[in-house]
């Protein structure tokens, strides 16, 4: 864009650095996942890219009742089946 354009028509200043995901991701355990997870290096959203499904939500359950815990909530999710069966 031209010097003179203002900054909202610049393409480019929407952009946000997107964090580094590290290559090794799948060998983490769940709570280091979840650990990037709540530091904000890797999106929850990406998690069913990066890892199987049923371990994304494994460990954004773990993100989760982290932030449960803070709120004096933790093992709130406890009982909420997960599995594959969804056997209530």
């Amino acid at each position: 864009p031209a010097s003179s354009a203002p900054v909202c028509t610049d393409p480019t200043s929407f952009k946000k650095p997107s964090p580094s995901i590290p290559a090794n991701i799948k060998e983490l355990s769940n709570g280091e996942i979840a650990s990037l997870v709540l530091q904000d290096k890797v999106k929850d959203h990406q998690l069913e890219k990066l890892l199987d499904p049923h371990r994304a939500v494994e460990v954004r359950r773990l993100k989760v009742d982290n932030q449960l815990d803070s709120l004096g909530r933790g093992g709130a999710l406890a009982e909420l089946p997960h599995k594959h069966d969804l056997d209530y």
